[in-house]
């Protein structure tokens, strides 16, 4: 049994770019509508696998425009709902950074 991956080839970047853009939109706006569950946390966790999809869908380059898009969409969607300082301990710096890196 053989696995067939796309074929990256036959897709135009400008769609790939778009996919990028709409993961990483779903899943802000996923991430705002859960701030009643988790609060105030910075769970940045739940960028993970749509970075990864996205990234193996459309390759490297989309990959790294929706984890921007991502950090920077939580980013401003922490700081509009919440009280608490953007980097209130140093764990959220770590998280951060690692969300960033991975």
């Amino acid at each position: 049994m053989t696995i067939d991956f796309p074929d990256r080839r036959r897709v135009s970047p400008w769609r790939t770019y778009g996919w990028a853009v709409a993961i990483a939109g779903a899943t802000v706006l996923l991430r705002g509508a859960a701030i009643p569950w988790i609060g105030d946390h910075r769970a940045l966790i739940v960028g993970v696998v749509p970075v990864a999809l996205t990234a193996y869908l459309g390759g490297l380059r989309p990959g790294l425009l929706a984890t921007g898009l991502i950090a920077l969409g939580t980013l401003i969607l922490i700081h509009f709902t919440s009280t608490l300082p953007l980097f209130e301990k140093p764990v959220d710096v770590i998280q951060w950074g690692s969300f960033l890196a991975s």
